[in-house]
């Protein structure tokens, strides 16, 4: 399993280098990048979902 490991710890690394690697070209403003990180509910069916979705972690 340590193979697999690797192997994902590299394909993460990766995608988090690209990710880093674009900012400069994109130049994002700061406060929206940390403003997507807060988690927000727009309407009732969007709550309705994520209900569910927590329930489909659980129940399993």
């Amino acid at each position: 399993f340590r193979k697999v490991e690797m192997a994902l710890a590299m394909v993460v690394f990766v995608i988090a280098a690209c990710f880093v690697g674009e900012l400069p070209y994109v130049k994002p403003k700061a406060s929206e990048v940390f403003k997507g990180f807060i988690p927000g509910f727009n309407n009732r069916d969007a709550v309705a979902n994520g209900i569910a979705f927590l329930g489909a972690l659980i129940m399993p």
